[in-house]
């Protein structure tokens, strides 16, 4: 049977991931170009690559977030929109599944105090350095673009 996974969890583990690829799209934007080890292209392949490698791996923790919400797994396929998924993420995150068992499973056991103060710092955190690495990298793809590095 398709297991279920609480908001408390998934809001950690997908923190946690943005975490890792902010800080790796901050790297290859502020060290990696700068010590002329990626160009332009490699830059753009180095963030879309891994990008989709923590896509990827998340996709299946995303589709028993869903299980749990009581929704089928498949339905996970609308977050490859992004329009759609900049929706949908949150609720997953915040969204309390039914403490029942549902069509999935029995529920996941409840989040203690701790994990969701963690997960919620984390969150904030996540948003917070993925500005920090949007910004590093934009700014690395307007230098490499006017031939500053």
């Amino acid at each position: 049977m398709p297991t279920r996974v609480g908001a408390g969890t998934y809001t950690l583990t997908m923190s946690l991931a943005v975490i890792a690829y902010a800080l790796a799209t901050r790297y290859a934007s502020e060290t990696l170009v700068v010590d002329h080890v990626l160009s332009r292209a490699g830059l753009h392949y180095w963030v879309a690559t891994f990008g989709t490698m923590v896509g990827v791996m998340f996709w299946p923790l995303s589709a028993s977030r869903m299980r749990d919400l009581n929704f089928p797994g498949w339905t996970v396929n609308i977050l490859a929109f992004p329009l759609i998924a900049v929706i949908i993420l949150p609720l997953l995150c915040f969204l309390s599944g039914p403490r029942w068992t549902n069509d999935y499973g029995d529920p996941p056991a409840r989040s203690s105090i701790l994990k969701v103060f963690c997960a919620c710092t984390f969150f904030a955190f996540a948003v917070l350095l993925t500005y920090s690495a949007l910004f590093a990298y934009h700014r690395a793809d307007y230098l490499l673009s006017i031939g500053a590095l």
